[in-house]
């Protein structure tokens, strides 16, 4: 691509209040306005040579905020063109040996995940058993309050079981899709009973409150709403393998998106299910304090599961990649979680693979160097959401790249091992 930016374009769009120009750069500027496109690449090849000395990724410079520079990249071809050789044997030698490092490669990254899976960590069913506590202690202050005699009756004779049996579809409908064993296991956990042995303890409470009924039906519009932005989550920006920084940048928008989604998500899943059991305490009724709060603890639960359940669906999805042994960055546009312990746990030239034809072009040193700059703010916010996330592969949690010790931390591990959750 020949040299088409002008002069006028580039010192505009390289433009920046706060930033005044650096020698370095005022070389392009001049190179530019002379229109000398070898001294203008040198020049380039400076810079950017500067960036790196300084661990900076040069795309995401001020000067590049308009894509002036990574156009000028382009149009003057920094990177070099394709390698020549002196012959078609050579060529076939560069091809058959490039070829043998990428199995080797893959062959490291399979071993890597070899017998692994992910499984919900152990420390968020502490979190559950308290929740779950609760419900049952209230359920039993119920009993012993004015509304305890007509609650006894309705749970011993089954008087609302149409409420129960509605009670019991609501957590058919949350934990659709997920296999037998993890969804007994969530049950169990979140309620400490099973679904029916929930519903029956449940649906008196209310049963004796005049717009129970409608607050259980309003939960399953609730799901719906749930699963509507779980399937948002999954349109992510699909990842080009061919060009490492648009690759780059794809992840990074994904992992910002899920780390932001993780934060707000049991905010959202909360107060809609809270939404629609607040409607009960309208019009009163029957509803005392006591039976409200029973209540309520009820629609905590419904979101806890609803929570787990999300998990549960990434890592069974993850766990079938592992089966599969399917191993690239293409991980993060299927299940995140996994394409962060696959970018975490590898050195940088295993990561970069995807640049693999560029090796021999005449500055393909250089961008290297760039990408491994561009790859560590990736691998950072993959160790944030690793730390976060309620599923794990056991074993990895003190891997290179996946650990990253600090007193809080530390701290969170020792809260989350004894069942508190994490402490911040």
């Amino acid at each position: 691509m020949a040299l088409i930016m002008s002069h006028a374009d580039w010192m505009k769009n390289t433009y920046s209040l706060t930033s005044p120009r650096s020698a370095a750069l005022k070389a392009i500027d001049q190179a530019l306005m002379v229109r000398n496109e070898s001294q203008a690449k040198f020049a380039l090849v400076s810079w950017i040579n500067a960036q790196n000395s300084k661990k900076q990724n040069w795309h995401k410079s001020v000067r590049n905020s308009k894509g002036a520079v990574a156009d000028l990249y382009k149009q003057l071809n920094v990177l070099g063109s394709e390698v020549s050789f002196d012959s078609l044997g050579d060529e076939w030698e560069d091809f058959f040996a490039k070829n043998e490092i990428r199995k080797l490669q893959n062959a490291a990254k399979a071993k890597m995940f070899d017998g692994k899976k992910l499984e919900l960590k152990h420390s968020v069913f502490g979190v559950a058993r308290a929740k779950k506590d609760d419900f049952w202690s209230k359920t039993e202050a119920v009993a012993k309050s004015s509304a305890g005699v007509s609650y006894k009756a309705a749970k011993a004779t089954k008087k609302f079981g149409s409420l129960a049996s509605k009670i019991e579809d609501t957590i058919e409908l949350i934990t659709t899709g997920i296999s037998d064993g993890p969804k007994k296991e969530i049950i169990g956990a979140v309620f400490g009973s099973s679904a029916q042995e929930f519903a029956i303890s449940a649906a008196p409470l209310f049963g004796l409150v005049t717009s129970g009924g409608k607050a259980v039906l309003g939960w399953n519009d609730v799901i719906k709403t749930i699963d509507s932005a779980e399937k948002m989550m999954k349109i992510r920006p699909s990842i080009r393998m061919g060009d490492p920084s648009e690759a780059l940048t794809a992840i990074s928008q994904i992992l910002d998106r899920q780390i932001s989604y993780k934060a707000r998500k049991a905010g959202i899943h909360s107060g809609a299910f809270a939404a629609k059991g607040l409607g009960l305490l309208i019009d009163g009724g029957a509803a005392t304090n006591t039976v409200a709060g029973a209540c309520e603890t009820v629609a905590v639960l419904l979101n806890q599961l609803a929570d787990f359940v999300a998990d549960v669906r990434e890592m069974e999805a993850a766990n079938e990649l592992i089966a599969a042994k399917e191993f690239d960055l293409k991980l993060f546009e299927t299940c995140p979680i996994l394409g962060c312990y696959y970018i975490s746990i590898q050195d940088h030239s295993s990561i970069m693979d995807f640049n693999f034809e560029n090796m021999g072009k005449q500055n393909w040193q250089q961008e290297a160097l760039r990408l491994k700059y561009a790859i560590d703010p990736v691998i950072k916010k993959s160790q944030q959401l690793i730390e976060k996330s309620r599923i794990e592969i056991p074993g990895m949690a003190s891997a290179k790249g996946v650990y990253q010790s600090s007193r809080m931390q530390r701290f969170n591990v020792w809260t989350m091992s004894k069942g508190l959750g994490r402490a911040w």
